[in-house]
């Protein structure tokens, strides 16, 4: 029976829809060292045309005092349900110091060349895990292991909000098929193994 709890516990836990989040690990001094992973697609939906410059993660870190930055490997995304495509010039960047429109001190933000877009399309970044390119040592210390999971916008040249705040661990992580397929071969193994135990006790 013991066994038996343990398969169908350890089910339940695959099964259960994770948040999503934007990972951030690393050592910004070597470049490769450091990674931004994003766990699950994050889509947001234009409230109004223009061009998306950055993500905005609302207070995600607080202010170290200095704006850092590094350039990343491109984000892929799609815009509808169009073509995989890439940012151009991506980089990441701490914290942004002051207040500025959809910006404050303690957002951090990814940038990249504008992506042009029309109120009512949704843009959606896709998962992936992406390098750093340059070095930055005075990169906010808080970043390596940061898991956020708090609200973010897609804004434009003057951090104007192209988007209403979506929120990023809103967005449910869903087992892949394999991994069902795993749930069901360790309850069907705790199953077994709990009959012919009941069998070799009836005994």
């Amino acid at each position: 029976m013991k066994i038996l709890l343990l398969s169908i516990t350890a089910s339940l836990t695959l099964a259960t829809a994770l948040p999503a989040a934007i990972v951030v690990n690393g050592d910004f001094t070597t470049v490769g060292g450091s990674s931004v992973q994003l766990t699950n697609s994050i889509s947001y939906s234009a409230t109004s045309n223009g061009s998306i410059t950055m993500i905005i993660l609302d207070e995600w870190v607080v202010y170290d005092g200095v704006n850092n930055g590094v350039l990343m490997e491109n984000l892929s995304y799609q815009i509808d349900a169009g073509p995989i495509q890439f940012t151009s010039d991506a980089a990441l960047f701490d914290n942004f110091g002051t207040d500025l429109l959809a910006l404050s001190a303690n957002d951090g933000y990814i940038s990249f060349n504008g992506i042009t877009i029309n109120s009512g399309q949704t843009i959606t970044f896709l998962p992936g895990t992406y390098l750093n390119t340059t070095t930055d040592p005075g990169m906010n210390p808080a970043l390596n292991g940061l898991s956020f999971t708090g609200d973010s916008v897609i804004a434009g040249p003057v951090a104007n909000a192209l988007s209403a705040p979506t929120s990023v661990g809103g967005v449910a992580v869903i087992p892949e098929p394999s991994t069902y397929m795993a749930i069901a071969g360790f309850a069907g193994l705790g199953l077994f193994l709990w009959r012919r135990r009941a069998k070799a006790k009836a005994a």
